[in-house]
């Protein structure tokens, strides 16, 4: 059964709540205090004020938000579940972990804003993320094989900012550096999967990692920023496109297994 406020408080304690049917707050104030929350079925955020738990809260079906409500998220985090379609509008969520599976979708719309660190995480190397951009302003981890798709990672940080890869193939849908201040560093193997890789502002340091792009993809970079090891990977009938200058001070790979792969420009 679903659960529907339209006024009044709620408060949760340390017990976990399951909702299973709708969730649709219009009104009133729900206090996750720090329980663990499954939303199950769809979290409909229309008006009141929702205060997060300081744990784990999962959304594993759908979300959305409509008028004008208030989102604290209490310093937790928030899974986004396989093949959930999430569409939170200006709620700002701290830690996130995007989960993947086996032939699952997880699928975005609209911005999604991340102020803690953002994870994407799957061990299945078919889990895709589709859809939206993610506003990062926190670090980046991708463990095991991460997510492809089409999402764009945009890296918004005011202050310092790791995105680090690590164990299998740690991939990335759609990478964007576009940070406002600090320096972005790059840790580990990290997969460029979705077909852009855009370095529009910020200050980059590389260290020891090797970025990595696969298939059809627009590598765009104004010059101004070194990498380490670059490897750019070609897929049938694909093409990686360079706009503008890339400097490499490591090792640069240009490596297919096809004749018809192609590079251009730069």
């Amino acid at each position: 059964s679903g659960f529907t406020q339209a006024g009044g408080t709620f408060s949760g304690s340390s017990a976990t709540i399951t909702m299973n049917g709708p969730f649709n707050i219009s009104g009133g104030t729900f206090n996750g205090n720090t329980a663990t929350i499954a939303m199950n079925s769809a979290f409909n955020l229309n008006g009141g004020t929702f205060n997060s738990t300081s744990g784990t809260m999962s959304l594993n079906n759908t979300m959305s938000t409509s008028g004008s409500p208030t989102f604290n998220h209490n310093s937790g985090t928030v899974n986004f579940g396989t093949g959930a379609n999430l569409t939170p509008g200006t709620v700002v969520f701290n830690n996130v972990n995007a989960l993947g599976s086996s032939y699952t979708t997880l699928t975005l719309t609209g911005n999604v804003n991340v102020s803690g660190t953002l994870q994407l995480w799957s061990t299945y190397s078919t889990a895709t993320m589709n859809g939206g951009t993610i506003l990062a302003s926190g670090n980046v981890t991708v463990p095991n094989e991460g997510l492809s798709g089409s999402t764009l990672i945009k890296i918004v940080g005011t202050t310092n900012q790791t995105i680090t890869g690590s164990g299998g193939t740690p991939r990335i849908p759609r990478l964007e550096i576009a940070s406002t201040g600090g320096t972005v560093f790059l840790a580990g193997n990290i997969w460029i999967v979705g077909s852009i890789y855009t370095f529009t502002s910020g200050s980059l340091d590389a260290g020891t990692s090797t970025l990595i792009t696969y298939s059809t993809v627009t590598f765009t970079s104004p010059g101004t920023e070194i990498y380490n090891n670059l490897t750019l990977i070609g897929g049938s009938y694909a093409t990686t496109t360079i706009a503008g200058t890339v400097n490499v001070a490591g090792l640069l790979t240009i490596n297919s297994s096809y004749g018809t792969s192609a590079l251009n420009g730069g």
